[in-house]
């Protein structure tokens, strides 16, 4: 029975994940399921604001290459169209596709990305020709396409919905349900009919990814690249960045009522294991690096602890790891709440990538490519 690990998590005084609002205990899965709709309630309320039914979605193609990457791939440069009760809005995207199939997954990532000599839009970070490579398809859009990165709430999609101080959503909202919205449209084409989609993003994309993953159901991995406070990690006695210094520079990525915390975490009436918790039964992967300025190793190994209460209830598996923070570098993926940590600082790498292929082949519908460089497991693992 692992013992350290939740001794440690005692110290946090978190919030019960499995208590219903009545409090009642959660003790079954279907339980669960009111129990996580609860927690969604909770979340949008109290961080990140309402999210809007969905809107009809449409994609066009404005140019498409069927021999990109050497022949390898088809690219598709699409305008993402949006149907919104204040008006219709658009974004660019990028649709990569490997002619290999079966075609073994889909990343609707959410990036970072640069204009090309063309016109079209990059993601400099991503290495596609190796995801295609290993059979996987991607779908990129620059964040900044859908709303801007500060206060401005009447551009893009901000613009179109109607929106309160205190509960609307913040930008992380926004930016989740665009991926919700793009993984709508590529649900429309054949080739993704039965594949599985995983939300990713990396750093304050990353905690959108996590926040689109809670809530749509129709994602089946859901896969945050560095996403520190506010993000994977506890949220609670965070060592690299702290709950006020992330709403100081960044409060507009929240509702109204989140920056009544600024001051003392320890009043959330959640963590962000509920987060978490709020994808089971569906596979979620965190990758973390040592000495990233603005993730806390040891918050974001516990936060995975203490959501494997939800997923075991969901009926699926929790987090299986040691009962003892891990060093670089260390992958553990044996649970359907995994977690890969590499060497290095906050930078969306190589390695990464690799482990988040790596995760999604080991479903069974691929198998893994075993050529990440990580340690994987070992003999002293627990079932949380």
């Amino acid at each position: 029975m692992p013992r350290k690990m939740l001794e440690l998590i005692a110290g946090f005084h978190l919030p019960p994940l499995a208590l219903s609002e009545r409090g009642e205990p959660v003790r079954n899965c279907t339980e669960w399921k009111e129990r996580r709709k609860e927690i969604l309630g909770l979340l949008q309320r109290e961080m990140y604001g309402t999210t809007p039914s969905p809107c009809p979605v449409a994609g066009s193609v404005l140019k498409e290459d069927d021999m990109a990457y050497s022949g390898k791939a088809v690219e598709r440069f699409l305008e993402i169209h949006l149907a919104a009760p204040g008006g219709n809005v658009s974004f660019p995207a990028t649709l990569v596709i490997p002619k290999k199939r079966p075609v073994r997954g889909i990343f609707v990532n959410i990036a970072f990305m640069v204009a090309g000599m063309d016109g079209f839009r990059y993601c400099p970070v991503c290495p596609i020709e190796e995801i295609i490579d290993e059979g996987f398809a991607i779908a990129m859009y620059d964040y900044l396409d859908v709303a801007g990165d500060d206060d401005d709430f009447n551009k893009g999609l901000a613009g179109v919905f109607p929106r309160k101080e205190d509960t609307g959503w913040g930008k992380l909202g926004i930016w989740a349900y665009s991926m919700s919205r793009v993984a709508d449209y590529l649900r429309t084409l054949d080739v993704f009919k039965a594949v599985p989609f995983a939300a990713a993003g990396f750093s304050r994309l990353g905690k959108a990814a996590l926040w689109c993953g809670a809530q749509d159901e129709g994602f089946d991995f859901v896969i945050p690249f560095g996403s520190g406070t506010g993000g994977a990690g506890f949220t609670r006695r965070n060592r690299k960045e702290s709950m006020e210094e992330l709403l100081r520079r960044n409060w507009f990525w929240f509702c109204g009522n989140f920056r009544r915390y600024a001051t003392d975490a320890g009043t959330l009436p959640f963590d962000q294991h509920f987060v978490i918790a709020a994808c089971a039964p569906r596979k979620f992967l965190t990758l973390i690096a040592e000495d990233d300025i603005w993730a806390d190793v040891e918050n974001e190994y516990l936060s995975c602890v203490a959501a494997s209460e939800g997923y075991r209830l969901s009926g699926a598996r929790g987090f299986i790891a040691p009962d003892s923070i891990p060093r670089a570098d260390a992958f553990f993926p044996e649970g359907d709440i995994a977690m890969g940590l590499r060497r290095g600082t906050h930078f969306l790498s190589r390695a990464d990538w690799r482990l988040a292929m790596d995760y999604i082949g080991r479903t069974g519908k691929a198998r893994p490519s075993g050529r990440s460089g990580m340690s994987r497991g070992g003999k002293n693992l627990r079932i949380f």
